[in-house]
């Protein structure tokens, strides 16, 4: 976003767009999930893992609700006009991904 502000505004102002930026949290997810499970062994490496789902949880709730607003903040919508895009993300389904990510975590607590 910093380097290339006007792509991130469009990106930002089409609903289609948003959609894909709800791979940065799930791609932080697959990485939890390699941590816990080939360097499990390692103290270190469980409180980096703690420490990145915290930040996939974070960035998953804001999106949730980023896009739904960012979705409702368009122009008004016909119902010919809505797509499978509209009921593809809902603010739950970030949330869902990371919560089954925990469950990597919780036997090391």
């Amino acid at each position: 976003m910093i380097l290339y502000p006007k792509l991130a505004k469009a990106t930002l102002e089409d609903i289609s767009q948003t959609s894909y930026l709800g791979a940065i949290p799930i791609t932080v997810d697959t990485i939890i999930v390699g941590i816990t499970l080939f360097y499990s062994q390692r103290t270190a490496a469980i409180w980096v893992a703690y420490g990145l789902f915290w930040v996939a949880t974070a960035m998953s709730v804001w999106l949730g609700c980023a896009i739904v607003f960012i979705a409702c903040d368009q122009k008004p919508h016909d119902l010919e006009d809505v797509t499978g895009v509209y009921g593809h993300k809902s603010p739950l389904d970030l949330a869902m991904l990371t919560r089954k990510t925990a469950g990597y975590l919780v036997s090391f607590h």
